[in-house]
């Protein structure tokens, strides 16, 4: 239950930050993202290295550079013309370098702790250096720019994943452990994202909106947790690198049916989230009638959740389908004289035409 929960935080959050028109908002986000950096890596960082000899010279230190990064971002982009979506991609080619920086510390054995930010402080603008370049020569896309964000954290997951399936590296010492998943994570990143761009590029879909741009990652989610359902139900708590197999073979399984059943209709960013909220509200509705039930069997709760999400989806989808898609898809056409109500500028709205 509780990952259902986390899900639809993550889903709320997504549809919260969508990506602002006004020309500003790009540089807006590059100042942001400066200051946090100053904050939480820079100044932290800096008092590592120069050990001060006092906690308010560090305390001071830190003020420094938080508030010189945001004034020198602010500087800095004064021309600043990047538009908003290109941002966002360079905002996290910022973050894959942080991430890439701490992940090189499982390389280095050394014990001395005080250079823990110098990879992350130096990779982060490479990463941000590296993006801007492999972006520039064409226009990026929200929903484009959604799914090769999306596709970058896939392949965090499985490479994360993957060497815990190969049984033999479990006998190694637990260093060398640590660098195969951390050297295995650092691979799947750019191997996912790139096959994204093959795959963008062959099925055209530079233009995709945010909605289904959304809903199609979030079928790899509930596909994968589908997978790892189906599994319990059947081996329940045995092999549990069986279960893992199952829940990312059912990952991908889940991004092509979200692909094929997003075809034909379109999709906000807005019922995008209903959708995926329907699958939680659905899944936990459905295991809270398990739990009034008093089942004991963990198989139980697997039943219900894949069985009550699949039931949500089909409802809040059907809800939320527009009279344009129902015409496509041979759904019910518009009520005839139906009452409507006026919403801001006079625009009527079927009332009480949303059917499930």
């Amino acid at each position: 239950m509780y990952i259902w929960l986390l899900l639809g935080i993550l889903l709320i959050f997504h549809t919260s930050a969508g990506i602002s028109k006004e020309a500003s908002s790009g540089r807006a986000s590059v100042v942001g993202n400066s200051w946090l950096y100053g904050t939480a890596l820079y100044g932290p960082g800096m008092i590592s290295l120069l050990e001060p000899d006092s906690p308010e010279i560090g305390v001071g230190l830190e003020m420094l550079i938080a508030s010189g990064s945001f004034l020198g971002a602010l500087q800095a982009t004064k021309q600043y013309e990047l538009d908003p979506v290109r941002t966002r991609l360079l905002i996290w080619g910022a973050y894959t370098g942080t991430a890439y920086g701490l992940g090189s510390l499982a390389f280095f054995d050394s014990e001395d702790t005080r250079a823990w930010a110098v990879p992350p402080m130096l990779l982060t603008p490479l990463g941000t250096t590296l993006v801007y370049q492999l972006t520039q020569n064409r226009d990026y896309f929200e929903g484009e720019t959604d799914l090769l964000v999306t596709s970058g954290l896939g392949g965090l997951l499985y490479g994360a994943v993957i060497p815990y399936l190969i049984r033999p590296i479990e006998d190694l010492s637990s260093p060398l452990q640590r660098k195969i998943y951390v050297g295995s994570a650092m691979l799947a990143v750019p191997l996912f994202t790139w096959q994204t761009t093959q795959l963008i590029d062959r099925l055209d879909l530079h233009h995709i909106s945010r909605g289904r741009a959304t809903l199609i990652p979030l079928g790899g989610i509930v596909g994968g947790l589908y997978g790892a359902g189906t599994a319990h139900l059947f081996l329940h708590d045995r092999y549990p690198r069986l279960h893992v197999l199952s829940s990312i073979l059912g990952l991908p399984l889940g991004v092509y049916s979200a692909y094929r059943l997003t075809v034909d209709e379109h999709y906000t960013i807005g019922r995008a989230a209903m959708i995926g909220l329907g699958a939680i509200a659905g899944a936990i509705f459905s295991e809270g009638l398990a739990f009034i039930a008093q089942a004991d069997d963990s198989r139980i709760f697997a039943a219900c959740g894949i069985v009550g999400s699949a039931l949500g989806i089909y409802l809040v989808h059907n809800a939320t389908q527009s009279q344009t898609d129902q015409s496509k898809t041979g759904g019910d056409q518009p009520i005839a004289n139906a009452p409507t109500l006026p919403l801001g500028d006079g625009l009527p709205v079927q009332f009480l035409t949303i059917k499930f």
